[in-house]
């Protein structure tokens, strides 16, 4: 999560995870917190939770419940990097189905490393539009 989102978690007094499920909470702390630090706008985005590689995808489905779109959780450089095609689909249809073909969006873990083959961002592209049926 961005640091800022965290710091207007708490501006208002909310658990991260209440800030980022109500877009009226995180309407709140983005305010306050902008007003705060002097700020001259305020974005407020609840969807998806960008989850890093290490972050468990069935239990934070269970954490966050049935209706919160979750992206991302992919090794970016043993994974995505490192690997190859067959190795990313197969990691990619992992994350589908602990989280779910309607709430999941095909991404890294994190940024995408300088150096990734052209093919291993071809082929998560590849599963993402067979995933929806494109």
């Amino acid at each position: 999560m961005p640091i800022s989102m965290a710091l207007a978690a708490d501006a208002v007094g909310a658990r991260y995870i209440e800030y980022s499920r109500n877009c009226r909470v995180q309407a709140e702390g983005q305010i306050v917190f902008a007003e705060a630090v002097g700020a001259d706008h305020v974005s407020v985005i609840s969807d998806p939770a960008d989850l890093d590689y290490p972050v468990d995808m069935a239990l934070s489905r269970v954490d966050l419940g049935p209706d919160q779109t979750i992206a991302g959780n992919i090794d970016p450089v043993r994974v995505l990097c490192d690997t190859d095609p067959a190795t990313i689909r197969c990691a990619l249809a992992s994350c589908l189905f602990a989280v779910g073909k309607d709430r999941y969006i095909v991404g890294a873990g994190c940024e995408v490393p300088r150096g990734t083959p052209r093919e291993n961002i071809v082929a998560m592209k590849s599963f993402a539009m067979e995933a929806i049926g494109i």
